[in-house]
């Protein structure tokens, strides 16, 4: 298990559900997402953002650092397509 590997992704989900973010049509998932801390320096506390990602970040936000903001994370783990029930 690393980095990658989606369990990150699902301990937000577990501890607070509110963090997915799915988008649906009727019953349907059209796509899915997981909310997470993030700042312009570190893409979630402890795992700093390289200078690239700094960069892009700060180019997005008119060239001013932020110290929070939203940040999304592929929600791995989750079967796809779902058309609702189990």
């Amino acid at each position: 298990m690393g980095e990658n590997d989606g369990t990150v992704e699902m301990k937000y989900v577990a501890e607070d559900p509110s963090h997915l973010i799915l988008w649906k049509d009727g019953e349907m998932i059209l796509g899915h997402a997981i909310w997470h801390e993030s700042t312009t320096y570190e893409h979630r506390k402890g795992v700093p953002r390289d200078q690239e990602e700094k960069r892009l970040l700060k180019e997005l936000l008119g060239g001013k650092p932020s110290q929070i903001a939203g940040g999304f994370a592929p929600a791995k783990g989750l079967r796809e397509p779902h058309s609702g029930g189990s």
